[in-house]
C-alpha cells in the first residue's frame, strides 16, 4: 500500500475546489436561464411565477456590455489617454475581445455614455476615464 504524500492531497484539494466552483457556476447559470424561460413562457398578463426558482438571485446588475466595459477599461488604462470608439473597437480586437453586435461602435459610445461613474466623454465619440475610477486611481498613486 502506497502511502499519500501532501503535495498529491493539496493537488487533489485544488482539483476538487476548482470542479465544485465550475459546477456551481453551471447552477447558477442554469438557475438564471430558468427563470428567464419562465417568464418567457408565462401567460400574457401574468405577473407572478410559482415555484422556488423564481426566487430571485441578488448580485449585481449584469448585461451584456458588462464584460465590454472590463475590456474597454482596461484598454483606455493601457493608452492613459481619451481613445475615439474607432480606435478602442481597433484595440478590442486586436485584444481578442471582439464585439458581436450590429454597429459595435454605437454599442460602445452608447454603453460608456451610460457610465459616467467610469467614463468621461473628452469630444465626438471620444472617452477616457473619470477621475475616480479604480483603475485611474491605482494610476495616480503609481504615477
Amino acid at each position: 500500500m502506497t502511502k499519500l504524500k501532501n503535495t498529491d492531497l493539496k493537488e487533489a484539494l485544488a482539483a476538487a475546489e476548482a470542479e465544485l466552483t465550475a459546477v456551481l457556476k453551471r447552477a447558477d447559470t442554469l438557475r438564471e436561464w430558468i427563470v428567464v424561460t419562465r417568464k418567457l413562457c408565462a401567460p400574457k398578463g401574468s405577473k407572478h411565477i410559482i415555484g422556488p426558482e423564481a426566487t430571485p438571485i441578488a448580485r449585481g446588475r449584469r448585461t451584456k456590455t458588462t464584460g465590454l466595459i472590463q475590456h474597454v477599461l482596461e484598454v483606455l488604462q493601457e493608452a492613459d489617454a481619451p481613445m475615439h470608439v474607432d480606435d478602442i473597437l481597433k484595440k478590442l480586437t486586436e485584444k481578442n475581445h471582439p464585439i458581436a453586435a450590429r454597429n459595435p461602435k454605437a454599442t460602445i459610445a452608447v454603453a460608456l455614455s451610460r457610465r459616467t461613474d467610469q467614463f468621461r466623454k473628452t469630444g465626438p465619440n471620444t472617452f477616457a476615464l473619470a477621475a475616480g475610477t479604480p483603475l485611474q486611481e491605482a494610476a495616480t498613486m503609481a504615477g
